[in-house]
């Protein structure tokens, strides 16, 4: 899997604005099994209120998983500034997603927890046959990954952070 996350204009020291980012721009990375992994986040750089001048804040995301033949297998998505219906982080699987009893899983939306960029990158390598590039993936991706969960302020919902 060869990707690059590639910034809006100004996104990597302009603070106070939205910007987003894209995996390869819209056309994702392919993994070696022909799988393609999509991805896009919009975030701000923020003034930090815990000790560090500046951090990120993350304002929605739509990862997703796409067969060789483009089609979507499975989307996590958390976009709560749209007009939609579901604000809180959540999975949808495609209708073709049958039960043993061959009955649909899910129509609806699954909510899920918050789910990291990072994740979608480690469930590629482990389920979906992605290649490392380097034998240490793994901590490079704890690396990134471990100051986002320590410090972010929510988890389930985005409404935690407003909690006692």
């Amino acid at each position: 899997m060869h990707g690059k996350i590639l910034p809006s204009s100004g996104g990597r020291q302009v603070a106070g604005v939205v910007h987003a980012w894209s995996l390869n721009g819209t056309d994702g990375a392919r993994v070696s099994t022909g799988h393609v992994i999509k991805a896009r986040m919009r975030y701000e750089i923020i003034k930090d209120d815990k000790g560090e001048p500046w951090r990120v804040t993350t304002h929605g995301y739509m990862y997703s998983v796409e067969d060789g033949a483009g089609q979507e297998l499975l989307a996590a998505h958390w976009h709560p500034d749209t007009a939609g219906a579901h604000k809180r982080p959540h999975m949808h699987f495609p209708d073709r997603v049958v039960s043993p009893e061959g009955g649909f899983l899910a129509r609806e939306p699954i909510s899920t927890g918050r789910i990291t960029f990072e994740e979608v990158v480690r469930f590629a390598v482990r389920n979906l046959g992605a290649t490392p590039l380097r034998d240490d993936w793994e901590n490079h991706l704890l690396l990134a990954e471990v100051p986002h969960k320590l410090y972010r302020s929510w988890h389930e919902a985005p409404d935690e952070a407003d909690r006692p």
